[in-house]
Formats: C-alpha cells, structure tokens, sequence
C-alpha cells in the first residue's frame, strides 16, 4: 500500500461503544475512498484512552514483528490506532 501524506485533523464525530464489556469513547473517522459512496458508518474509532491506542499500536507491530517506522509507513497513522467498524477496512499488515 503506497505511503499518504493525508491526515484528518477533526474526526467526522465522536462514539461511544463497548468492546470487552467496557463503555468506551473515542473518535470516528469516516473512511473515504477517493470520493466513491461507502457506507457511512465505515471508518475508524479511535478511542481517547491513550493506554489502550498504545496497546493496538503495540500488538500490531508485535504481531508482525515490524518496528514502528515501518509500521507507520504503510498506512495513515490513523488507522495504526484505532478499531475498524468493518471487516473489510483491515489493513493486510
């Protein structure tokens, strides 16, 4: 996947939801692809706890024993930290 240089500043608006029967907050970023309609409620939440965005970072790249500049890289920086709300939006790394 080629390298972005994009980077959404304010998310599209903000969540609530549970994951692990934990109440969660975070932001939600809608996920464009290059102007073509995808259904809205596909994106990312990225949620505000800053312990638990480390934790997704960390996994990932522990999973795919890759370093974090690599890491980063290969996708929006965005994506590195947060849930996807669709199957179909994970990234292959």
């Amino acid at each position: 996947m080629p390298v972005t240089n994009f980077y959404q500043a304010q998310p599209d608006g903000y969540v609530r939801f549970e994951w692990r029967g934990n109440a969660i907050e975070g932001e939600f970023f809608r996920y464009d692809a290059c102007g073509r309609d995808t259904d809205p409620k596909w994106g990312y939440i990225r949620p505000f706890d800053r312990t638990l965005r480390q934790q997704l970072i960390d996994n990932l790249q522990k999973t795919h024993a890759i370093n974090l500049q690599t890491f980063t890289s290969q996708n929006d920086l965005i994506t590195c930290d947060a849930f996807v709300t669709h199957k179909a939006l994970q990234a292959a790394h």
